[in-house]
């Protein structure tokens, strides 16, 4: 409600962006993730490049797949993020989408290398990393690690999970292939989401490879969460 006030009441405050962006986090941690969406794609509609809008398109790509795995959408979020930082942004805008800049090439690079737009995968991971280690504080070694493993699978048009569990559902080697890539670049928590939609499935004959690939998955995603949260305590 203290957003939707800031919004409604003070609606060219320099916090009416940033409120606008965290409606959409409140409704998602509301489980209201429809709403979410939608607020968040009126939002990044309303002045494409104003501050927090970079924020709310990953937010959208983040929603859209963990959601439905609506690979897409997603990519029409990504690719809207992109043309703004490519075309930059006035004064006013420049540090919320600094600050948005990694999660954006991230997400860009992502969608494209599971798209199997591999020359535009490496780039986008690349420009990644430029973000990344442009940032005041220290990016951890394993994005950065990370995103060389991804510009390299990108390069060789190698994928990321092996090619026997590329073939069948497309739902499934697309969710592998994200749970892989979240766990490579140390998002752990939607890495774990993305193998438990394969876990959570039937368990038929032919899927028990995919559901192996995705225990494995989960289990490091698990070790890498737990590591993680015991280095920042």
């Amino acid at each position: 409600k203290l957003y939707l006030q800031v919004r409604s009441g003070w609606p060219r405050s320099v916090w009416s962006n940033a409120s606008g962006f965290r409606i959409g986090q409140c409704l998602l941690g509301l489980g209201r993730v429809q709403q979410a969406e939608q607020h968040w794609e009126a939002f990044a509609a309303d002045s494409p490049a104003a501050p927090w809008r970079g924020q709310a398109r990953v937010g959208l790509v983040d929603v859209v797949l963990a959601a439905r795995l609506d690979l897409k959408t997603a990519a029409r979020h990504a690719a809207a993020a992109q043309k703004i930082l490519d075309a930059g942004v006035d004064e006013a805008a420049e540090p919320s989408w600094d600050d948005a800049a990694l999660d954006v090439r991230l997400r860009q690079g992502i969608v494209a290398l599971v798209e199997g737009q591999n020359d535009a995968a490496a780039a986008a991971f690349r420009q990644a990393k430029e973000a990344a280690i442009g940032r005041k504080e220290k990016p951890s070694d394993r994005l950065l690690a990370g995103l060389d493993r991804l510009v390299d699978a990108a390069e060789k048009n190698t994928g990321v999970i092996p090619s026997e569990l590329t073939i069948g559902d497309e739902k499934l080697p697309l969710a592998l292939s994200l749970g892989t890539i979240y766990n490579l670049v140390g998002r752990f928590e939607q890495a774990g989401a993305m193998f438990d939609l394969v876990l959570g499935g039937s368990a038929r004959k032919s899927q028990k490879p995919y559901r192996s690939f995705a225990a494995l998955g989960k289990a490091r995603a698990i070790v890498g969460y737990a590591r993680q949260d015991a280095a920042e305590r």
